[in-house]
Protein backbone atom coordinates (compact mmCIF):
# COMPACT_ATOMS: atom_id res chain seq x y z
CA UNK A 1 0.00 0.00 0.00
CA UNK A 2 1.19 3.45 -0.89
CA UNK A 3 -0.20 6.91 -0.34
CA UNK A 4 -2.44 8.15 -3.16
CA UNK A 5 -2.99 4.59 -4.34
CA UNK A 6 -6.52 3.83 -5.59
CA UNK A 7 -8.35 1.45 -3.25
CA UNK A 8 -10.51 -1.34 -4.63
CA UNK A 9 -14.08 -1.55 -3.44
CA UNK A 10 -15.00 -3.98 -0.68
CA UNK A 11 -18.12 -5.00 1.16
CA UNK A 12 -18.34 -6.27 4.72
CA UNK A 13 -21.18 -7.17 7.07
CA UNK A 14 -21.63 -4.83 10.02
CA UNK A 15 -22.67 -5.93 13.51
CA UNK A 16 -26.07 -4.40 12.71
CA UNK A 17 -26.50 -6.92 9.89
CA UNK A 18 -26.26 -4.22 7.20
CA UNK A 19 -23.66 -4.46 4.46
CA UNK A 20 -21.02 -1.73 4.26
CA UNK A 21 -19.96 -0.90 0.70
CA UNK A 22 -16.84 1.26 0.53
CA UNK A 23 -17.56 2.99 -2.79
CA UNK A 24 -21.18 3.76 -1.86
CA UNK A 25 -20.04 5.23 1.45
CA UNK A 26 -17.32 7.32 -0.20
CA UNK A 27 -20.03 9.21 -2.08
CA UNK A 28 -20.83 10.90 1.27
CA UNK A 29 -17.20 11.73 2.12
CA UNK A 30 -13.94 10.19 3.33
CA UNK A 31 -13.79 6.86 5.17
CA UNK A 32 -11.40 5.89 7.96
CA UNK A 33 -10.78 2.14 8.14
CA UNK A 34 -9.38 0.98 11.49
CA UNK A 35 -8.21 -2.61 11.90
CA UNK A 36 -7.93 -3.96 15.42
CA UNK A 37 -6.61 -7.25 16.76
CA UNK A 38 -9.78 -7.75 18.80
CA UNK A 39 -12.05 -6.40 21.50
CA UNK A 40 -10.08 -8.52 23.99
CA UNK A 41 -6.98 -6.37 23.37
CA UNK A 42 -6.64 -3.54 25.94
CA UNK A 43 -4.60 -1.38 23.52
CA UNK A 44 -7.26 -1.82 20.84
CA UNK A 45 -10.14 -0.94 23.18
CA UNK A 46 -8.23 2.15 24.31
CA UNK A 47 -7.91 3.13 20.64
CA UNK A 48 -11.64 2.52 20.14
CA UNK A 49 -12.40 5.03 22.91
CA UNK A 50 -10.22 7.59 21.12
CA UNK A 51 -11.92 6.83 17.81
CA UNK A 52 -15.26 7.55 19.51
CA UNK A 53 -13.91 11.03 20.34
CA UNK A 54 -12.78 11.44 16.72
CA UNK A 55 -16.27 10.55 15.51
CA UNK A 56 -17.83 13.05 17.91
CA UNK A 57 -15.51 15.80 16.65
CA UNK A 58 -15.85 14.93 12.97
CA UNK A 59 -19.57 14.27 12.99
CA UNK A 60 -20.84 12.94 9.67
CA UNK A 61 -18.04 14.49 7.60
CA UNK A 62 -16.02 11.28 7.84
CA UNK A 63 -17.27 7.70 8.19
CA UNK A 64 -15.42 5.54 10.71
CA UNK A 65 -15.40 1.77 10.40
CA UNK A 66 -13.67 -0.66 12.75
CA UNK A 67 -12.81 -4.09 11.37
CA UNK A 68 -11.90 -7.11 13.50
CA UNK A 69 -11.48 -10.78 12.66
CA UNK A 70 -13.70 -11.65 15.63
CA UNK A 71 -17.14 -13.13 14.99
CA UNK A 72 -20.20 -10.92 14.55
CA UNK A 73 -21.63 -12.40 17.77
CA UNK A 74 -18.53 -11.45 19.79
CA UNK A 75 -18.55 -7.94 18.34
CA UNK A 76 -22.29 -7.50 18.98
CA UNK A 77 -21.81 -8.52 22.62
CA UNK A 78 -18.93 -6.07 23.02
CA UNK A 79 -20.89 -3.25 21.34
CA UNK A 80 -23.88 -3.89 23.61
CA UNK A 81 -21.62 -3.39 26.63
CA UNK A 82 -19.64 -0.54 25.01
CA UNK A 83 -21.96 1.53 22.79
CA UNK A 84 -20.09 3.39 20.08
CA UNK A 85 -21.25 5.61 17.21
CA UNK A 86 -18.94 4.21 14.54
CA UNK A 87 -19.49 1.21 12.28
CA UNK A 88 -18.14 -2.15 13.42
CA UNK A 89 -17.56 -5.12 11.11
CA UNK A 90 -16.30 -8.68 11.18
CA UNK A 91 -13.67 -9.91 8.71
CA UNK A 92 -13.09 -13.49 9.94
CA UNK A 93 -11.38 -14.58 6.70
CA UNK A 94 -9.07 -11.52 6.84
CA UNK A 95 -9.87 -10.81 3.17
CA UNK A 96 -10.15 -7.06 3.78
CA UNK A 97 -7.09 -7.02 6.02
CA UNK A 98 -5.22 -8.76 3.19
CA UNK A 99 -6.42 -6.11 0.72
CA UNK A 100 -4.85 -3.44 2.95
CA UNK A 101 -1.78 -5.53 3.72
CA UNK A 102 -2.85 -5.35 7.38
CA UNK A 103 -2.79 -9.07 8.09
CA UNK A 104 -0.48 -9.97 10.98
CA UNK A 105 2.21 -12.15 9.47
CA UNK A 106 2.22 -14.71 12.31
CA UNK A 107 -1.25 -14.53 13.83
CA UNK A 108 -4.69 -15.02 12.29
CA UNK A 109 -5.75 -11.44 12.98
CA UNK A 110 -5.28 -7.96 11.62
CA UNK A 111 -2.35 -5.76 12.52
CA UNK A 112 -3.54 -2.61 14.33
CA UNK A 113 -3.68 -0.02 11.58
CA UNK A 114 -5.57 3.01 10.31
CA UNK A 115 -6.24 4.03 6.70
CA UNK A 116 -7.92 7.17 5.38
CA UNK A 117 -9.61 6.85 2.00
CA UNK A 118 -10.77 10.04 0.28
CA UNK A 119 -13.89 10.40 -1.86
CA UNK A 120 -11.81 9.92 -5.01
CA UNK A 121 -10.94 6.37 -3.77
CA UNK A 122 -7.32 7.29 -2.98
CA UNK A 123 -5.42 6.46 0.15
CA UNK A 124 -4.54 9.62 2.11
CA UNK A 125 -3.20 8.11 5.36
CA UNK A 126 -1.51 4.87 6.29
CA UNK A 127 -0.64 4.12 9.89
CA UNK A 128 0.39 0.75 11.26
CA UNK A 129 1.57 -0.11 14.74
CA UNK A 130 1.22 1.26 18.23
CA UNK A 131 -1.11 4.23 18.37
CA UNK A 132 0.25 6.77 20.85
CA UNK A 133 -1.58 10.00 21.72
CA UNK A 134 0.89 11.92 19.50
CA UNK A 135 0.28 9.54 16.59
CA UNK A 136 -3.49 9.79 17.14
CA UNK A 137 -3.30 13.60 17.05
CA UNK A 138 -1.33 13.44 13.79
CA UNK A 139 -3.87 10.99 12.36
CA UNK A 140 -6.80 13.16 13.43
CA UNK A 141 -5.17 16.26 11.91
CA UNK A 142 -4.75 14.40 8.60
CA UNK A 143 -8.32 13.06 8.74
CA UNK A 144 -9.65 16.52 9.49
CA UNK A 145 -7.79 18.11 6.58
CA UNK A 146 -9.23 15.52 4.19
CA UNK A 147 -12.69 15.70 5.73
CA UNK A 148 -12.91 19.51 5.58
CA UNK A 149 -13.42 19.82 9.32
CA UNK A 150 -13.81 23.28 10.74
CA UNK A 151 -12.28 24.53 13.92
CA UNK A 152 -9.34 23.26 15.92
CA UNK A 153 -9.47 19.57 16.75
Amino acid sequence: MKLFQKIDNFQVTLVTGQVFDLYSTLKSGPVVVNFIMGTWCPFCTNHLKKVRLWQEKLGKKVTMIIISSESIETLRKWMKENPMSYLFASDPSLAIADQFNANHFMLKMATPSTFLIDSDHTLKLIFKGIRTDKKRKDMLDSICKTGNCEGNL
